[in-house]
C-alpha cells in the first residue's frame, strides 16, 4: 500500500540538526529519504559542488573530472549529488531575483549568482531539470551524468543541442 508524503512539520522530528532545511527539501516528504540524507554531509557536498560549478564557469575543468569519478557505481551519494545540483540551480534562480534561500550563504551561492545574469540561471535550471528528466531510467553512469550537469551550468544551451 503506497503512503502519502509526510508533511514537513512531521518530518522535522527526524531531520538532522545539521543541514535540516536542505535535507527536508531533498527528502520531499519521504521519511526513508530523510533518514538516508542524515548519513551525508549535505552542506559540505553542496559547497564542493558550488566550487566545481564556479571552476566550470572559469573553464577550469581538471578538478571536476576527478570529483565526478569519485561517484563511481555503488557510491550512494551519486544520485543525491544530482538532486543537490538541481537545488543549487533552483536556488541560483531565486537568489538572482532577490529572494532569500536558507543555507545559501553556507554553500557559497551568493558569490556564484553574481557570475552570470538571472536569465542565465533560469536557463540553467530549466535545462538541468529537462536533462535530469530525460536521463532518468537510461542507466547512464553517475560520473558522466554529473559531469554533463556541472558543465551545463556554464552552457545551459548544451542540453538543447544534445536533444536536437
Amino acid at each position: 500500500m503506497p503512503f502519502s508524503p509526510l508533511p514537513e512539520g512531521d518530518l522535522k522530528t527526524y531531520a538532522p540538526e545539521e543541514n535540516a532545511l536542505l535535507a527536508l527539501g531533498l527528502a520531499k516528504g519521504s521519511i526513508g529519504k530523510l533518514i538516508e540524507l542524515q548519513q551525508i554531509p549535505l552542506a559540505k557536498l553542496a559547497k564542493e559542488l558550488t566550487q566545481h560549478i564556479e571552476a566550470a564557469l572559469q573553464d577550469r575543468l581538471s578538478g571536476i573530472q576527478q570529483f565526478v569519478t569519485s561517484f563511481e557505481k555503488g557510491n550512494p551519494e551519486g544520485p543525491i549529488v544530482i538532486e543537490l545540483l538541481n537545488w543549487i540551480a533552483y536556488s541560483l534562480v531565486l537568489l538572482s531575483q532577490g529572494l532569500g534561500v536558507k543555507e545559501a550563504d553556507e554553500v557559497g551561492l551568493p558569490a556564484l549568482v553574481e557570475k552570470r545574469s538571472g536569465q542565465h540561471w533560469v536557463k540553467v535550471q530549466e535545462n538541468l531539470a529537462l536533462f535530469i528528466r530525460n536521463t532518468e531510467g537510461t542507466h547512464l553512469d553517475i560520473p558522466t551524468t554529473l559531469l554533463a550537469c556541472i558543465l551545463l551550468f556554464e552552457n545551459p544551451q548544451h542540453v538543447r543541442d544534445l536533444a536536437s
